[in-house]
């Protein structure tokens, strides 16, 4: 299986044009693959996610459409031209922080990117707004994001996922963010899947001082999604704020897990989880603030609220807190809610009909997440597609 995979990396360094640096450690990364333990595909009490991850030998289909807009001197180039141009800064960041030995699955992904793109915003640089669209059709495809936003920048980025409904799919995405000290970005990706795909996503993020990181996320679509997101807070002053939007139907399996790791002191965490489940959905949904012992005066919110659609969904909630400092004030709290009957005899007897009525508390359930979108059409699409799913009628 090594030797296989190996081969595959090769052909893929061959058709990107990658340098030979790149390819020995995608090659080192398939050696780490073949070495890990598979993970256990138990997630809850009843919830198996799928253990098969893609064919190696189908290379991906799907064109990306790259739109930004913004001033300075923002680079914006493929990952694999980003590894010749930019050397030194690519290879000090590439897999630095989703890296290739925390998982067998990581090391996957790392092995067979093909596709990627590498952002650096420059010192002193606002204003730039990032919109990138993809269209993911038949196929299995593996794509990395890596950001680098300098001193003092800010940075919107809007990352939408998209798929053509078409068969079955397979999709694996990572995303490095690196902020200097006194960067601002806000990240958005967003994925809408079709049910015959499987998505799996690192999201990493590394906030230097009095930097801020507003992470705006949705996962909506396919038959499993899963996500793992973590973010560090390096240096003293450090910020991050986690508002996330996940929507199961059908009979979809959703593993999302979120933590933030306090490092300095005054840091600062802020998050927020809305999920919507219907039909025979199912749901993990972990939140980790962890403090270490030398980040005194630092602050940790999470709270995730849950939505059950359909007496057949089923959902797992679970807030953690780790806390290794006495000076610290941290909170989490979760919730597991259906659509309340008295609520929809209210908007009844105001001339609402049920099925409208069901719409509008799912749209008021949503609508945190739905405002911290930076992009309007993405909020539209995005909700269009969540309340199409929502409020359909079983066959």
């Amino acid at each position: 299986m090594e030797e296989d995979l190996k081969r595959h990396v090769k052909k893929i360094g061959e058709k990107t044009g990658e340098p030979d640096w790149l390819t020995e450690i995608k090659l080192k990364a398939a050696h780490e693959y073949a070495r890990l333990p598979e993970p256990s595909p138990r997630l809850g009490l009843h919830i198996n996610r799928p253990t098969d991850r893609g064919n190696w030998a189908k290379l991906p289909t799907h064109q990306r459409d790259l739109r930004w807009t913004g001033t300075g001197e923002v680079l914006v180039q493929p990952l694999t031209d980003a590894a010749k141009t930019n050397e030194k800064e690519v290879r000090k960041l590439l897999y630095s922080e989703a890296a290739y030995t925390a998982g067998r699955y990581e090391a996957l992904h790392s092995a067979l990117v093909s596709r990627g793109l590498y952002v650096d915003v420059p010192d002193g640089v606002g204003g730039v707004k990032i919109i990138i669209d993809d269209v993911l059709s038949e196929g299995a495809s593996y794509d990395h994001l890596l950001v680098h936003v300098g001193k003092n920048s800010s940075a919107t980025i809007v990352n939408r996922r998209l798929s053509e409904g078409l068969g079955s799919a397979y999709h694996s995405e990572g995303a490095e963010l690196f902020l200097e000290d006194g960067a601002n970005l806000t990240y958005a990706p967003v994925q809408a899947y079709g049910a015959g795909v499987r998505h799996y996503e690192t999201r990493c993020a590394v906030v230097g001082k009095n930097a801020r990181l507003n992470l705006v996320t949705s996962d909506a679509g396919g038959s499993l999604a899963q996500v793992e997101s973590r973010t560090r807070l390096s240096r003293q002053g450090g910020q991050v704020n986690i508002m996330g939007l996940l929507f199961g139907g059908l009979e979809q399996t959703i593993d999302v897990n979120v933590s933030v790791l306090h490092e300095a002191a005054n840091t600062e965490s802020n998050i927020l989880l809305r999920n919507v489940l219907a039909d025979k959905a199912k749901a993990i949904v972990r939140g980790l603030i962890n403090v270490a012992e030398n980040a005194p005066s630092s602050v940790g919110y999470q709270k995730e609220d849950t939505l059950l659609l359909s007496p057949t969904t089923e959902a797992s909630v679970i807030p953690n807190l780790e806390i290794n400092n006495n000076d610290v004030r941290c909170t989490h709290a979760s919730s597991i809610t259906h659509i309340d009957d008295e609520k929809l005899f209210y908007l009844k007897s105001r001339g609402i009909h049920p099925e409208e009525g069901r719409k509008l508390i799912i749209e008021g359930f949503i609508e945190p997440i739905m405002k911290a979108l930076p992009e309007d059409t993405t909020r539209a699409t995005l909700s269009e597609h969540i309340l199409l799913q929502a409020t359909h009628k079983p066959q």
